[in-house]
């Protein structure tokens, strides 16, 4: 559901900026840019799927709602201080690596095809490493979900 929800607000209104761009211009436009739509529906749907993962994992092991909140923001937000922190002290790709959102941008830059001069800041991180870090987010959540949501049988 999550899924669906996350796709209803990222990538499904970008495909129909595409759509309508492709249809104004007539021709081979969207043969020519066939990459945008193919980044715009991976990108978005790795970080709905990577963050809903890391949501369910967080209120799975927390109890109460608001501090749930707090800690999946805290996540995001401490980890990219702290990967920006790491990275500025000791200048390696290592900070990065617990910034989710470096990740993101670095996965986006790639499948766009974009110039990162353009874009300003890119961190210097290989589009392996941000695939990889978000399978390893992913794979931790999931982890904490099959040990805190046990199936149980009701016999009534």
């Amino acid at each position: 559901m999550l899924i669906f929800l996350g796709s209803l607000i990222s990538w499904v209104p970008g495909l129909l900026l595409i759509i309508l761009q492709a249809y104004l211009a007539g021709g081979s436009w969207l043969s020519d840019n066939l990459h945008i739509p193919v980044a715009s529906i991976l990108t978005s749907l790795s970080w709905i799927v990577c963050l809903t993962l890391v949501a369910f994992a967080v209120s799975a092991f927390v109890k109460w709602k608001s501090v749930a909140r707090m800690a999946f923001f805290g996540i995001v937000l401490l980890g990219s201080i702290t990967g920006e922190v790491i990275e500025e002290v000791f200048g390696s790709v290592g900070g990065y690596i617990i910034n989710i959102y470096a990740g993101l941008e670095v996965l986006t830059a790639a499948l766009y095809n974009a110039d990162t001069d353009l874009l300003g800041f890119v961190p210097q991180m290989d589009v392996e490493v941000a695939v990889m870090q978000f399978l390893v987010f992913s794979l931790i959540a999931l982890v904490v979900l099959t040990r805190r949501i046990r199936a149980f049988q009701v016999v009534s």
